[in-house]
């Protein structure tokens, strides 16, 4: 075997144990906390008054770069509050049963919410991580009549990808806070992905071998 054709089998041999060598497990961690607080770099989520569908859209610190979505199954509806922000909920003046908040292609790295009442003490809010983890939580305290501010944020340098929350119902979400928006990394190929891409590159380094002896 030839000196280049040696270098080109153990290059080969050499990627595919790379790629077959497993990531390490990412951990995240999800911080609630219950009542009116800071939020560290917190920004306004602004929105265009009048929107009326499943998903509204409003932007962190008024900046179109940075869009923020409220989905849901039931009908949205957009209109003005108090201290510079903006009410969502329903046209009916029903309850919302369900909303998923999330940027588009971004993610952060807190989020602070003021929901009215009445709510389901039995809230579930679901946070996701960049990673795909997940943390469904009851905030304990949250929601009632003195505690009705909820904010996330989270430890270890983690980002957060969405957040969702279901209960029975509350009339509507106001003064919507969000911190560090940014661009969201590439997704990290999955182990078994990994495996059968070391496997093939293995398999061809090993023909190769065989056609050049």
């Amino acid at each position: 075997m030839s000196n280049a054709s040696s270098s080109s089998f153990r290059g080969l041999t050499l990627i595919a144990l790379a790629a077959m060598v497993l990531p390490a497990s990412a951990y995240a961690n999800a911080i609630f906390n219950v009542g009116a607080t800071s939020l560290p770099g917190g920004q306004l989520i602004t929105f265009r008054t009048g929107q009326t569908s499943m998903t509204v859209e409003g932007f962190a610190g008024n900046n179109d770069a940075m869009p923020v979505q409220f989905s849901s199954t039931q009908e949205l509806m957009v209109h003005s509050g108090t201290s510079n922000s903006s009410d969502i909920k329903t046209p009916a003046g029903t309850n919302i049963t369900n909303i998923t908040i999330m940027s588009p292609g971004n993610i952060f790295t807190g989020l602070d919410l003021d929901v009215s009442h009445p709510v389901d003490p039995n809230v579930i809010v679901v946070v996701t991580m960049s990673d795909g983890t997940t943390f469904p939580v009851m905030p304990s305290g949250w929601a009632t009549s003195t505690q009705n501010f909820l904010q996330i944020t989270t430890g270890g340098g983690e980002l957060i990808s969405k957040v969702t929350i279901d209960s029975t119902g509350f009339v509507s979400l106001r003064k919507e806070l969000v911190a560090g928006i940014a661009p969201a990394p590439p997704p990290i190929p999955e182990p078994s992905s990994m495996l059968l891409l070391g496997s093939g590159v293995l398999g061809l380094a090993q023909v190769l071998r065989r056609k050049l002896l």
